[in-house]
């Protein structure tokens, strides 16, 4: 995860760095149907390869699949996420295992890529050795997601059928104990230093275009202070939930990420006040 203690003057510079460096998962995107089938298989790949020969191309595949198939380094969980929601985790090794290489053998159509928004059904599988998240996403099990590129599964049964085993073996996410902020038109409510009075948490999005990502800010401003912190690619905020914890209040945002092309991939931050400032811990999705 990553931390920020952001101030008003900076966010361009941090929306810029966010638009060269966003992720495997969010490379330069296409803007319609037409201009995904003009991409040309990426990597040299051609024809039908498997989601591990793909995956090969990426610096970090590599290594976790030898760790993985030698059994020195397998990651410690797995997350099965679907429709907006974690199912639970897997924590055995021999059942991650099995998934990884499962996973990694789906066989996908690099000739037909395909632009779909974002609708009911995405589907995530995610390998985490505690420094790194791997993840196998799907548009459904029709279609392999990495970003920019969706390409049709030939068989969408057999990903299903993964999904489908494998909730039957997670173990549960417990009830967390987060309370949905009270909400007035664009703004929320949130007792934000624990003094027992709600502050107000104003939200706007920073529209860059297709220049860079765009930049939620948030402002909270209460009795004598005003905070702002700043989350790099949000593009619709689907939840704020208050939590405590033995460092004090803290949000969870639920948010849609990306940049111009592509902003629907389901993430989350962290906002604390610290010292009267708003710190953004960017949570693994």
């Amino acid at each position: 995860m990553k931390t920020t203690n952001l101030t008003r003057s900076n966010w361009t510079r941090r929306a810029f760095l966010a638009a060269i460096g966003f992720g495997l998962t969010s490379l330069a995107g296409c803007g319609g149907s037409q201009q995904a089938e003009q991409l040309v298989p990426p990597y040299g790949l051609s024809g039908t390869v498997t989601i591990g020969e793909y995956l090969n191309k990426y610096t970090s595949y590599p290594a976790f699949d030898k760790g993985i198939k030698d059994g020195s380094s397998i990651p410690q969980s797995l997350k099965l996420f679907e429709n907006g929601q974690t199912l639970g985790f897997v924590h055995d090794e021999a059942t991650i295992t099995q998934y990884w290489n499962a996973l990694s053998a789906v066989r996908i159509d690099l000739e037909h890529p395909v632009y779909t928004p974002f609708e009911d059904g995405y589907l995530s599988f995610s390998f985490d050795s505690g420094q790194e998240l791997i993840t196998f996403a799907f548009r459904t099990a029709d279609l392999a997601d990495f970003g920019d590129r969706l390409y049709p599964v030939e068989d969408p049964a057999a990903v299903r059928e993964l999904a489908n085993t494998l909730a039957g073996l997670v173990e549960k996410p417990q009830e967390d104990g987060g309370v949905e902020l009270r909400q007035e038109g664009n703004a929320y409510w949130w007792d934000a230093n624990g003094n027992g009075v709600e502050e107000c948490v104003s939200l706007e999005f920073i529209d860059n275009g297709d220049e860079a990502p765009n930049v939620l800010e948030l402002f909270v401003s209460g009795d004598g202070f005003g905070a702002y912190g700043y989350v790099n690619g949000a593009y619709e905020v689907t939840s704020m939930k208050g939590y405590v914890d033995a460092q004090g209040p803290y949000l969870v945002v639920s948010y849609f990420a990306g940049d111009y092309y592509r902003h629907d991939h389901p993430a989350e931050c962290m906002i604390r006040l610290v010292d009267d400032q708003l710190e953004v811990t960017e949570l693994t999705s």
